[in-house]
């Protein structure tokens, strides 16, 4: 099927006329808000907030795009079911680690290059309906970083990339991930080929000839000053977490988490909001306004849950102090995952038999002990918790852990060392 400029656009709920308005305007009207924000590690990050007309355009299109894409597997950016903690669980225990930054990512991912995706399988577009394509998903001749097609484009842009040093990591025996604009590589031993990154004479860290090739041919340049080998008696990072032993956090951020609960607890929220505005928090936002205090500690101890996980202890705590601090205030408050023991576990399933039985030829006979129920075997217990062998019960009552009610259990099998039974009900 052909797929024609006003194709597209009937597909997208527009006419060719209304696309074509809000991507070809005339006057000086401007579709996008452009706006900075601070790096970390210096320099301006140039964010490009599409218009609302131009968004809910991108919106339906990325449902669209949706249908047609298939992550790579070095890929863990803007991938359903993936994030930094899977791409950083590949590189666990690695010998030899190397990260490698692309620099301006978005902006070196042009219309040109865009428009020649749309013109490959599996989209096959013809010439006039690709153009209009990349105008919905390109500003100023490339990618904007804040419109909501980007991730997906950049992710199919770099599917070749991808794949290549994929190849090129097989080969030298080593591991490759994307995160974005992050790659890194992991040797499974204490040697790294040359192909992929060496120590250079002045002891710099630099990229090898082959993965340097493999970029530069992708259209991607490599932020030299970004670029780290680090070994396992070194700390080792990718994506802000720690990768030595597991992923982790920096210790710094629970140190820090606990100071601002413990100042909240002390002034109350609003000298704590202030505090926390006034010293710890600059970055500066698309709106003047400032964030809420909460929301942004809701946000981070979310985000130590999310890496140690729900039923971590040290998230447990921050989450518990957080969800009684916020409750007066009102707020969101955070998910509590209890963590069950293996100790909990084993009384959770423990059985006590505690009951009078009659016995052929004998009088009334106690028994007392304790078994445990597993499931598909019934209770099992020590046989002469029933007495002499000669004289074993064909049935008992026992009690579960924590509940009153009995359930009756017929002995149908009897070990050397055990006995099985199994419940006949209450």
């Amino acid at each position: 099927m052909l797929i024609t400029p006003a194709t597209l656009a009937n597909i997208l709920g527009y006419s060719y006329a209304d696309l074509a308005r809000i991507f070809y305007p005339s006057g000086k009207r401007p579709i996008y808000h452009v706006f900075t924000l601070p790096k970390k590690a210096g320099g301006v990050r140039i964010i490009s907030k599409p218009s609302l007309s131009v968004r809910l355009v991108q919106q339906r299109f990325l449902l669209l795009l949706s249908s047609y894409f298939r992550p790579s597997h070095a890929a863990h950016a803007y991938v359903l079911g993936r994030s930094i903690l899977t791409n950083a669980k590949q590189h666990v225990r690695k010998p030899v680690l190397v990260n490698i930054d692309l620099e301006n990512f978005f902006g070196t991912i042009t219309f040109i290059r865009v428009r020649g995706l749309f013109e490959s399988p599996p989209f096959n577009f013809p010439k006039n309906t690709a153009i209009l394509a990349a105008h919905i998903c390109c500003y100023k001749n490339s990618l904007p970083q804040g419109a909501p097609t980007s991730p997906l484009i950049s992710n199919m842009i770099c599917r070749r990339i991808d794949r290549q040093i994929q190849q090129l990591a097989l080969q030298c025996r080593a591991r490759y991930t994307r995160y974005a604009d992050d790659m890194t590589i992991s040797a499974s031993s204490n040697w790294l080929s040359p192909k992929i990154a060496f120590y250079n004479n002045e002891g710099e860290a630099e990229i090898g000839t082959d993965l340097l090739s493999i970029i530069k041919s992708n259209g991607f340049y490599v932020n030299e000053k970004k670029t780290r080998i680090s070994r396992s008696g070194t700390r080792q990072v990718v994506t802000g977490l720690k990768v030595n032993e597991r992923p982790n956090i920096e210790r710094r951020r629970v140190k820090e988490m606990r100071l601002q609960l413990k100042c909240w607890s002390l002034l109350g929220y609003e000298a704590a909001e202030h505090n926390f505005l006034r010293l710890h928090y600059k970055k500066k936002r698309a709106t003047n306004r400032d964030p809420s205090f909460k929301n942004v500690i809701h946000g981070r101890i979310n985000y130590i849950g999310l890496i140690k996980g729900r039923g971590n202890p040290v998230y447990l705590n921050l989450a518990n102090k957080y969800n009684h601090l916020v409750t007066p205030v009102g707020g969101r408050k955070l998910k509590i995952e209890v963590n069950v023991s293996s100790t909990d576990r084993l009384i959770q399933s423990s059985w006590f038999l505690w009951d009078t039985v009659d016995l052929p030829g004998a009088p009334d006979h106690e028994i007392g002990g304790s078994g445990v129920y597993i499931n598909g075997a019934g209770l099992v217990t020590n046989a002469h918790v029933l007495g002499d062998k000669n004289l074993y019960a064909d049935r008992f009552k026992a009690f579960r852990s924590g509940e009153l009610a009995a359930v009756t259990f017929k002995v149908i099998e009897i070990c050397q060392r055990q006995l099985k039974t199994d419940p006949l009900g209450r």
